[in-house]
């Protein structure tokens, strides 16, 4: 790579991560000032909304300014790289779920919330989080990271994606309230996150960069965590599994890198 290509990438990177970010925090932070004074108020649920479109508009920015949105859009519904093991690591969260649901409970203990909120609830998971981040997240900055080092990309967008989430452990009625901030929960939170995005990193570059399996594989992380009632000793359980499947997914890129 160039110097002149390489300040190019960086000049992206580093617009990115102030576009998703800076809209993002504006917008939750003003949620979560509101919220704590009036957490019944109807417009907080639009703020939260609103915030989690900071991604989505970085990556309309970033892409738009590269031209290349044909290459882009074509990675985004590309499943052609796809192998066996990359399917495995993929279903992984839904199928860890199932295991520790089992091992912990002697069955498959769905949550009735879930079961009560209808098929529309699993399309509005896709739609909110996994789509609109993942696009940009592992789309956009792991992209652009990786094509310096992947241990840059790994480490840079993993601790981004951390950060751009700790707002909302502060807006009253949010799913990251409930777990609490600088508690054994946001440990247990941050540990598997951090897990997760080094595996939709490996995963990403081992289906030849396909936006796809990151999508793919957050919706299943955001839908096993909605629809499977786990405690803190399954949420511990769980984190031993993604290790494995984190160890898997090295050792099968490294054996076909």
């Amino acid at each position: 790579m160039t110097s002149s290509v390489a300040e190019k990438d960086n000049r992206r990177i580093n617009s990115y991560i102030i576009i998703s970010l800076g809209w993002s925090y504006t917008f939750w932070i003003i949620a979560a000032i509101i919220s704590t004074r009036n957490p019944d108020w109807t417009g907080i649920q639009l703020l939260h909304f609103l915030g989690g479109i900071g991604p989505l508009l970085a990556t309309i920015f970033t892409v738009t300014k590269m031209k290349d949105w044909q290459g882009y859009l074509k990675r985004c519904i590309d499943f052609s790289g796809y192998s066996m093991i990359d399917w495995l690591i993929l279903l992984s969260p839904i199928l860890i779920a199932l295991v520790v649901s089992l091992i912990m409970e002697g069955n498959i203990s769905l949550s009735q919330e879930f079961l009560g909120s209808g098929v529309l609830y699993g399309v509005f998971l896709f739609f909110f989080g996994p789509l609109p981040e993942e696009l940009g997240w592992r789309g956009v900055l792991f992209d652009l990271l990786s094509r310096q080092s992947s241990l840059k990309a790994q480490v840079i967008t993993a601790a981004v994606w951390f950060t751009w989430h700790l707002p909302l452990f502060f807006i009253v009625g949010s799913y990251q309230h409930g777990v609490g901030f600088a508690t054994s929960g946001f440990l247990l939170w941050a540990v598997g996150l951090i897990l997760q995005s080094i595996i939709m990193g490996y995963l990403y570059l081992s289906t030849n960069r396909s936006i796809a399996s990151a999508i793919l594989f957050h919706y299943f992380v955001n839908l096993s965590g909605e629809a499977f009632e786990l405690n803190i000793p399954a949420e511990i359980m769980s984190i031993g599994f993604y290790v494995v499947v984190l160890s898997v997914t090295i050792l099968y890129r490294q054996k076909n890198a």
